[in-house]
């Protein structure tokens, strides 16, 4: 485990610490709070992320449940992140009716894939997931209590080595927040190791 977060504590303004004792750190002029064990973010027009911690890595899968207050809300998971010069990391996100990985590299964005048509049901939770490892980059989202789908969508790029991992937020048309009820940051696991040709192979997720 890298990161966690259930967000259960008193509400307050601010974050305040995580459920595995790290810090969170904001980039952006949103502001956060924690209302009934979730994070709301307000972020009109604009993005806010939020970091978990100082460690970095790799390979990591990066997963959040979240919800939007208005369909015009743009909210995902970031990975291998960086605030620095302007911000760089991979990310699985919801805009614009669709779910997208875009890449950021020193503040400058890039669509890599689109799904092709997803809608997010304002107020109501979905989980937004992440793995990048290597040079492959694969991302989902699914409806909170439904059963977990394959991959949605794929990719490769080698333009960001390692980083951190985050949350994005923006609000839009009078939204009251962005909301995470859950955070969870790990290791790519390895599912089998079976051998091909006399030769054993790892299998990851």
């Amino acid at each position: 485990m890298r990161g966690l977060d259930s967000f259960v504590r008193a509400n307050q303004s601010g974050i305040g610490t995580a459920s595995d004792g790290e810090a969170w750190a904001a980039t952006g002029g949103g502001t956060l709070s924690i209302a009934a064990n979730q994070v709301v973010i307000v972020s009109a027009g604009a993005d806010t992320q939020v970091q978990l911690g100082s460690q970095t890595g790799k390979d990591m899968i990066v997963q959040a449940t979240l919800s939007i207050n208005n369909a015009s809300d743009i909210c995902g998971v970031e990975a291998r992140f960086s605030s620095a010069s302007g911000s760089s990391c991979y990310k699985v996100l919801f805009y614009s009716a669709d779910i997208h990985i875009n890449k950021t590299v020193n503040g400058s964005g890039t669509n890599l894939v689109n799904f092709g048509g997803f809608t997010m049901t304002p107020n109501t939770l979905y989980i937004f997931k992440i793995a990048v490892v290597g040079t492959s980059i694969k991302g989902k989202v699914w409806a909170n209590g439904s059963v977990e789908p394959g991959w949605l969508m794929s990719t490769t790029d080698a333009a960001i080595t390692s980083g951190g991992f985050a949350l994005l937020g923006q609000t839009n048309g009078g939204s009251t927040g962005v909301q995470c009820a859950n955070f969870l940051a790990m290791a790519p696991q390895p599912l089998a190791i079976r051998p091909v040709m006399g030769i054993a192979r790892r299998i990851t997720a």
